[in-house]
């Protein structure tokens, strides 16, 4: 039987995206009782138990880019085989969140604190797939989206 390698992956764009995913990442890995990983989407090589892995940033004006994106994820999370999947977004995290699901992660969807008056597009598609929805400011909560407060 295949045992994931990590827990918990918590993967996110760089900028605000990563900022806030560190800051969940900090109060999380303590709490993990196996391995958790954060993984920044911004194109350079890193090195994961000896393993050369990238993923690349791209947006909505880069949608060429979905392709080798979709395949950089797959290679990582048939690496890793995370138990749950977290995103701060934006586009790559959606990838991931994806790619997860269909591995058979649990994916957990964290709405950036700058999207105040709608859920930015990647959260919008992120909804459909995710196991949890997690919005920061009280207003956009519906549905199955949850507020808890802001990580900010």
């Amino acid at each position: 039987m295949n045992r994931a390698m990590c827990e918990l992956l918590v993967v996110s764009s760089p900028g605000g995206h990563s900022i806030q995913a560190n800051i969940i990442f900090n109060g999380l890995k303590g709490k993990v009782k196996g391995k958790a990983l954060m993984f920044e989407c911004n194109g350079r090589v890193s090195t994961i138990n000896g393993r050369r892995v990238s993923v690349s940033d791209f947006n909505i004006n880069e949608v060429y880019k979905l392709p080798f994106v979709f395949f950089q994820a797959f290679k990582l999370l048939m690496f890793l085989k995370p138990k749950v999947v977290l995103s701060t977004g934006a586009a790559p995290g959606f990838v991931l969140c994806l790619v997860g699901k269909l591995f058979g992660s649990r994916i957990i969807w964290i709405d950036s604190i700058a999207n105040s008056r709608k859920i930015s597009l990647s959260g919008r598609l992120a909804y459909y797939i995710s196991d949890d929805f997690v919005v920061q400011w009280e207003k956009l909560e519906t549905g199955k989206s949850k507020y808890f407060g802001g990580v900010l």
